[in-house]
């Protein structure tokens, strides 16, 4: 069953059942309309797009059109596809324009099981949960946390309403997907640990001989994350091969696990006795100045990384060493980072990463590759004076985000007791993206709000959309 209204001729007329036709096509793009510049407006109040300091990173990498050692290509490939080297307005149009796309899809593909009288005031209702939520801010952010939850909603459509859409919107639904696991490099990791979630549970349901809707989310969810991983490492990997002759996600992933090691354990004692029997390593003429966070140690002026040659220099030492430190300091790493998983899961304030150190982080590069413009606009922002965050709408964000977490446990909670898997895999999908992301935050990084308001904004969305499946019988959705 699907719903026969489609935008641009990407689906196909199918019998629906229980709620006749959803959302018209004008009713659909009225809807994308209103995403789309909710996600425009925060720039616009701003007068110009949010940055952060990675932002000067992206744009170089988008002017060069070639990987940096420390941070993934796709996203630079992103800004530069999407005329941000020429005006950064043009990419969080793009960010906009995706957003409002998967939004708008998202309600009317369900909508076909309401009842006609429900279209207008519920699609109204969600509009204004994505309003309030942190999902326009991220939009027009030049970072790429939006697309974590990006890549989770064009997951869902596929797995949930893979028969309604026309091959034409499945090939771009998995295209976004594919490009999605290569903007950050937590995403393919984190496909590929839901695809193995989804196989055990594939196993599971086959062995309890679960039904046919069962089988088919599982089967679909474990595919479709699996090839995504598999083609946004690859992507990563030959983006690095073709440019530096080593077939990796990222050359300098290693500096930035040596820097969480290092804050979780004795990296001089783990590391003296192989200084001491003669090991190269620039790491041991500042064995002592090492009891820094891994965020002072990648990012500050008085960190030693700066001495060691920065990241390009030290990227394969590090290489080298961090099996030793792994050795030597493996249970306090795990417990620091266990601790910090907790601490992940309940840090989604709105705002982080938006205030006055972005604009003022531009200057570094930028101007001696003739983008001194960038920098300039940049300055002349309410960011740049640390004035915008007080206009966000942090205590609704925040509350709607927290309500959609609550609602989506006991969305599958109630799913699975009264066995609707429309229900309760979807829930599933999400707490388990939710979780995964705050475990391999943790092992690698330090904690911050940002990293969860990227999947969070979507939660009060989906709880909406299966709350409304919940109160329609099974059969509609069989």
């Amino acid at each position: 069953m699907s719903n026969s209204e489609t935008v641009g001729g990407f689906g196909r007329p199918r019998p629906l059942a229980a709620g006749g036709r959803g959302l018209s096509p004008q009713g659909q793009l009225l809807l994308a309309a209103a995403v789309f510049l909710a996600c425009l407006a925060p720039a616009a109040i701003n007068g110009f797009p949010v940055v952060f300091p990675d932002t000067e990173g992206y744009v170089v990498a988008a002017d060069v059109f070639r990987p940096q050692f420390i941070r993934a290509f796709g996203y630079g490939a992103f800004v530069g596809a999407t005329g941000g080297v020429w005006s950064l307005w043009l990419t969080v149009a793009a960010q906009a324009a995706l957003t409002a796309w998967l939004v708008a899809r998202a309600v009317a593909l369900d909508s076909a099981r309401w009842p006609q009288a429900w279209h207008a005031p519920v699609a109204l209702a969600l509009l204004a949960v994505v309003l309030l939520s942190h999902a326009p801010w991220l939009a027009a952010w030049v970072q790429p946390d939006l697309f974590s939850g990006l890549m989770l909603l064009s997951l869902l459509l596929l797995v949930e309403h893979h028969d309604a859409l026309g091959r034409v919107e499945r090939v771009l639904l998995f295209a976004l997907l594919v490009g999605c696991a290569t903007v950050h490099l937590t995403h393919p990791p984190l496909l590929a640990g839901l695809g193995l979630f989804a196989l055990g549970a594939w196993a599971v349901a086959w062995l309890a001989r679960s039904g046919p809707t069962v089988v088919r989310r599982v089967r679909r969810t474990a595919a479709l994350t699996l090839v995504a991983a598999a083609l946004g490492w690859g992507a990563l990997g030959a983006a690095n091969y073709i440019t530096y002759r080593s077939f990796s996600a990222s050359l300098g992933g290693s500096v930035f696990l040596f820097a969480r090691l290092a804050a979780d354990g004795d990296a001089a004692t783990a590391l003296r006795p192989g200084c001491e029997a003669g090991k190269p390593w620039a790491a041991c003429g500042f064995l002592d100045r090492f009891n820094l966070t891994a965020d002072e140690f990648l990012w500050r002026g008085w960190s030693p990384l700066t001495e060691m040659g920065d990241a390009p220099s030290f990227m394969r030492e590090a290489a080298e060493i961090n099996p030793v430190l792994i050795r030597s300091i493996w249970p306090q790493w795990l417990a620091a980072s266990a601790r910090r998983t907790v601490q992940q899961l309940g840090s989604f304030e709105l705002g982080d990463g938006m205030d006055d150190e972005g604009p003022w982080m531009l200057g570094g590069v930028l101007p001696d590759i003739g983008l001194a413009r960038v920098t300039d606009a940049a300055a002349a922002t309410r960011q740049a004076t640390d004035d915008l965050r007080p206009l966000m709408p942090r205590h609704a964000a925040e509350a709607l985000a927290l309500a959609g977490l609550l609602a989506l446990a006991g969305i599958l909670v109630f799913g699975a007791v009264r066995r609707r898997p429309e229900l309760w895999w979807p829930a599933l999908v999400f707490l388990a993206v939710y979780l995964g992301n705050a475990a391999l935050i943790a092992l690698g990084g330090e904690v911050h709000d940002r990293y969860g308001a990227r999947l969070v904004w979507l939660a009060p969305l989906l709880a909406g959309l299966l709350a409304l499946r919940a109160a329609h019988p099974p059969s509609a959705w069989a």
